[in-house]
């Protein structure tokens, strides 16, 4: 399933955005900043796939069928320290092996720690993050976000793979140098996305902790790789696209 368009009831009436559905320019973006109306977007789009409150005008144009679960098309900051992937969710043992091994995969190529050899393995119907000798890490905001979204990915690649994935403000809480694995991964993983940003977000400079040197900005990363879709501003709580 991808997105083709997007009609949306906004306070400045029904705005339009199409994405790419090129797997080789599967980043699409929506910027603009605080209180542009975003997040209002991001809440629209995700009750109309949850078949929720969403306004009537509110249409969205997909390529293949809707997909089964639709809760696997969103990742929403709030969720990472209050929802747990798992509950609720039934797998057989080999579905839950496979999980494990993606997750535990994604998570390797996310967490970027010197000196740190961690494995997530699951625990009272939840993955933990598990040192070598054993005990369990205690996580920081940076950590929990890349787990929860190494299993949302883990979960979607062996349960509905090929799903567009939604995200709102996803740098928001993660240290700056995990910007660019972050952007790796979804560019690797996921066949379509389109990211939610603030303006700052989009096109700061990223510091690295403890190093001097600057890495490149969102902006900067996508179109050095060539793999930016569509891109939207939104100036005076107007759509517009680049």
């Amino acid at each position: 399933m991808k997105i083709k368009n997007i009609k949306i009831q906004t306070d400045s009436g029904i705005q339009e955005l199409s994405l790419s559905t090129d797997e080789h320019k599967n980043l699409n973006f929506v910027v603009g900043p605080n209180a542009s109306g975003k997040t209002r977007m991001f809440n629209e789009i995700k009750s109309y796939f949850l078949d929720e409150s969403h306004s009537s005008k509110t249409i969205i144009d997909l390529e293949g069928e809707k997909c089964k679960n639709p809760d696997l098309v969103f990742f929403d900051g709030e969720d990472v320290f209050s929802k747990n992937l798992f509950e609720n969710r039934i797998f057989s043992d080999e579905e839950r092996r496979r999980i494990i091994q993606k997750v535990n995969e994604v998570f390797l190529r996310l967490y970027n720690k010197k000196g740190m050899e961690l494995y997530l393995e699951f625990r009272n119907n939840k993955l933990v993050p598990i040192k070598r000798d054993g005990f369990e890490y205690s996580c920081a905001a940076t950590d929990t976000t890349m787990i929860f979204l190494a299993s949302l990915i883990g979960i979607r690649d062996v349960t509905e793979p090929n799903l567009p994935l939604i995200l709102d403000s996803p740098f928001h809480r993660i240290s700056q140098d995990s910007v660019l694995s972050i952007i790796s991964i979804l560019q690797k993983y996921v066949s379509q996305v389109l990211v939610f940003l603030t303006d700052v977000e989009y096109s700061a400079e990223v510091h690295s902790e403890g190093v001097n040197n600057t890495m490149p900005s969102v902006k900067e990363i996508v179109n050095g790789k060539k793999i930016i879709g569509n891109i939207y501003l939104i100036k005076n709580k107007i759509l517009e696209k680049q």
